[in-house]
């Protein structure tokens, strides 16, 4: 009987309660992710709908995944799928990435070596539990080096553990390549100033000022001041970077044309 059918029928059945338990399920899913009883269905639900219908419920309705014995969650097919289609594409992708990548770290040989063995290496890793999936589903440089660590003692043929050693390896190394890359693009860029139109310029190369920073700045090059200065007319007081200050520009400064 296909899953659409037995949601029909348990419908039909169970009238009203067959959604009362849906909803509920789907609610409170979220927050249980290791599952939820019959009885705690029956609590929410204030026990409005019997527990033996819930239990019935649960066990037949295509939406209600059992996770351990007596407890289940909310199973969304369709979103299931959708996961389980991005995963598969992700896996490709890193798959496709690495294989292009590795001719740059190894030589032909041992990227023929690799390319012939290493869906066999990688079902291993999963099966002796040195992984936990597939290789290409790792994102974490932890796990790929546990399972380089491992690797030693899952191979029986020396062969087959070189090989898997090389793999794993070269796995690391690209993950670590991924990551420093990755992070060289999120280093914020150096931002330039964003000139105001209002704002006041000075020239310190042809003015007293000048002279002055000379005498404690030794140096060639005088450091870099930025001002910002607000006032009606030059001759008022008003802010300099924000700050209120007493004394006119021109009591501080002498404009150059």
């Amino acid at each position: 009987m296909s899953a659409q059918k037995k949601d029909q029928d348990l419908k039909k059945t169970y009238g009203d309660a067959f959604n009362r338990v849906y909803y509920a399920l789907k609610s409170l899913s979220s927050k249980a992710s290791s599952g939820l009883t019959p009885t705690a269905l029956f609590e929410s639900l204030d026990h409005s709908v019997k527990r033996k219908d819930i239990i019935v419920i649960l066990e037949n309705a295509s939406w209600s995944k059992q996770t351990k014995a007596s407890h289940y969650v909310f199973y969304d097919k369709a979103r299931e799928e959708r996961k389980k289609k991005q995963m598969e594409d992700s896996i490709k992708a890193t798959e496709q990435e690495f294989f292009s990548w590795l001719p740059s770290t190894v030589s032909p040989s041992v990227f023929e070596e690799i390319k012939k063995s290493y869906r066999t290496i990688g079902a291993i890793l999963v099966q002796k539990r040195a992984l936990p999936q597939t290789l290409f589903a790792i994102s974490q440089i932890g796990q790929a080096e546990e399972a380089l660590r491992l690797s030693k003692k899952v191979f029986g043929s020396k062969k087959t553990r070189n090989t898997a050693q090389k793999l794993l390896t070269a796995y690391v190394a690209y993950l670590r390549e991924k990551k420093n890359t990755v992070s060289v693009e999120k280093q914020p860029q150096e931002q330039g100033i964003d000139v105001q139109d209002d704002w006041i310029r000075f020239d310190f190369t042809n003015d007293g000022l000048y002279f002055l920073l000379r005498q404690f700045f030794s140096c060639s090059r005088i450091p870099t001041l930025r001002v910002v200065a607000t006032g009606t007319v030059m001759g008022t007081s008003g802010k300099i970077n924000g700050i209120p200050y007493p004394l006119t520009v021109n009591d501080c400064f002498r404009i150059s044309s």
